[in-house]
């Protein structure tokens, strides 16, 4: 090209710029600092700019850039385009760690542009094509490599310290979570998170037999991800999904680190039972098959078979004229009363009857009352003073291992490396320990009192609450009462004498004591 200041002939160029780091793009600096001294540059050796591309957020250890992709087919075409002229082109750089920061990448670069007819400049730096300038342009290249790795080594290090902590600093954020304003916590998505819940539990519980049968339920829901977009599953993501079932349940864990499995920052949608179902099943081992209670048939479940003593199941049978037959049956092979049918009605009408018989009296329910609160009362007082304990020995370990992680960050030194990682793991683990204690022994005391009130008014008038009850609060009052199942006789028509409940046996005995008047005691003045 002819410059028409100078009237000398220029070069054409092109300018290569690129950053990896997302907090320069943000900031805006890097790749504009890199092209405007590229700019500078070719003014002063007559370049002719006619390309600029830019590299945003790509690692220099990758080979494969979309930028650099297309610098190679706008070269392709500019040598095709000046083949019979010869005309090379180029490419200006800031320095070589910007071409790459991979040794052997950098070579295979450099032979790619130089078989599109293609010079390499860098601003800062200048190479002669003597053995001692390749060898100082090698050498250059090595410390480009050796600042990669230990960048990633550092970042890996800080992100292995984070993670011990409880927060989630990896790029993957799990189905049904989305990244919150806490950098390293995640939150469940308000739009996706409740499928998910009961997705996972649904498979926990037996519902799904295999994968295929989960990803198509999946697929029927409207699942997105946290950039909002529609989510398929085949087979593999849904078990991917399940194998991350973890941190549904509120913990984090990093393998190829060396971190184990501990209490996360973000907040579990599953509970740790459904979590271990889950893992139980995706190893292999069998867990109890899932059984759809119908509101029909309240008793299944805890109705059991009189002869072989297995819970029984229930159906809807038609009859000769078409008419809908409820029954409670035995469906164990070898018992003798196998496939032996007992009218749902009979069963539901005695086993009213049954609460009617055993319900206490108002006295009996009063005194109990009080002596549970006394003693919930005391309980409560030991409690909370151990809990208190619990919660400063946590503030004290959490600030032990920050001055742990704090000195990580600064050492470089393996041994001492090793040995704080250790320390750090014992007090996450004593941490994740207390933790966990505190969680499980999370009762709020107003909370208790409502629970206590309302057992008692169960136990005070069961049979009409079961009648008037829905099906959950039907199967809660049969458990609470009758823990261990009860049995009917289709011979008696009635149920066998049941082993009821430890706290309704009490109520009970106090039943049958008559309240009496309490004689004074004679006393003496105390002396000293």
């Amino acid at each position: 090209m002819k410059d028409i200041i100078n009237g000398k002939n220029m070069l054409d160029g092109i300018i290569y710029s690129r950053v990896s780091c997302k907090s320069q793009l943000e900031r805006g600096s890097g790749i504009e600092t890199q092209i405007t001294n590229c700019q500078a540059y070719a003014i002063q050796k007559g370049i002719d700019v006619i390309k600029i591309f830019q590299e945003r957020g790509v690692s220099g250890g990758i080979k494969n850039r979309p930028a650099l992709d297309q610098l190679y087919n706008f070269a392709r075409e500019y040598r095709d385009k000046y083949a019979s002229q010869n005309r090379k082109l180029t490419v200006l750089m800031y320095d070589v760690s910007r071409l790459s920061r991979d040794a052997k990448d950098y070579r295979e670069i450099k032979d790619e542009l130089a078989k599109l007819n293609c010079n390499v400049d860098y601003v800062t730096q200048e190479f002669s094509e003597a053995p001692s300038g390749k060898f100082i342009e090698g050498v250059h290249v090595l410390v480009a490599e050796l600042y990669r790795h230990e960048n990633t080594q550092n970042t890996i290090n800080k992100m292995a310290a984070r993670t011990k902590e409880g927060y989630w600093v990896y790029g993957y954020v799990p189905t049904g979570y989305v990244p919150s304003a806490v950098e390293g916590v995640k939150e469940p998505s308000p739009k996706t998170h409740h499928i998910i819940k009961t997705a996972l539990e649904a498979f926990a519980n037996g519902q799904f037999k295999n994968y295929s049968e989960f990803s198509r339920y999946l697929n029927k829901q409207d699942i997105y991800d946290h950039r909002n977009r529609l989510m398929r599953f085949n087979g593999e993501k849904a078990k991917r999904l399940l194998e991350w079932s973890w941190f549904h349940a509120g913990f984090v864990q990093s393998p190829k680190n060396n971190i184990s499995r501990r209490k996360g920052k973000h907040k579990a949608i599953i509970s740790v039972d459904t979590l271990e179902l889950i893992e139980m099943r995706l190893a292999g081992k069998q867990v109890s098959p899932y059984r759809k209670t119908s509101k029909y048939f309240p008793l299944r479940g805890d109705l059991k078979c009189e002869a072989c003593l297995k819970p029984m199941t229930s159906a809807f049978s038609t009859g000769k004229n078409k008419k809908q037959y409820g029954n409670y049956v035995c469906r164990q092979s070898k018992c003798r009363l196998n496939s032996v049918h007992i009218n749902y009605e009979l069963v539901h009408t005695q086993f009213a009857q049954l609460l009617k018989s055993i319900t206490p009296t108002i006295h009996a329910i009063e005194q109990t009352r009080k002596t549970l609160s006394n003693v919930w009362d005391k309980e409560w007082e030991e409690l909370e003073g151990q809990r208190k304990v619990w919660r400063q020995e946590i503030v004290s370990l959490e600030q032990n291992i920050q001055k742990l992680i704090d000195k990580l960050i600064e050492t470089d030194q393996k041994n001492v490396v090793k040995a704080v990682q250790e320390r750090i793991d014992s007090y996450s683990q004593r941490k994740e320990m207390l933790t966990h204690r505190l969680n499980q022994f999370k009762v709020v005391k107003g909370n208790m009192d409502e629970v206590l009130e309302r057992v008692m008014g169960v136990l005070s008038n069961p049979a009409d609450l079961w009648l008037k009850a829905d099906l959950n609060m039907k199967k809660t009052i049969q458990r609470v009462i009758f823990p261990n199942g009860i049995i009917f006789s289709k011979q008696d028509g009635d149920f066998r004498k049941p082993e009821k409940a430890q706290l309704f046996l009490v109520i009970q005995d106090r039943s049958t004591k008559k309240p009496q008047m309490a004689r004074p005691r004679r006393f003496e003045l105390l002396t000293s």
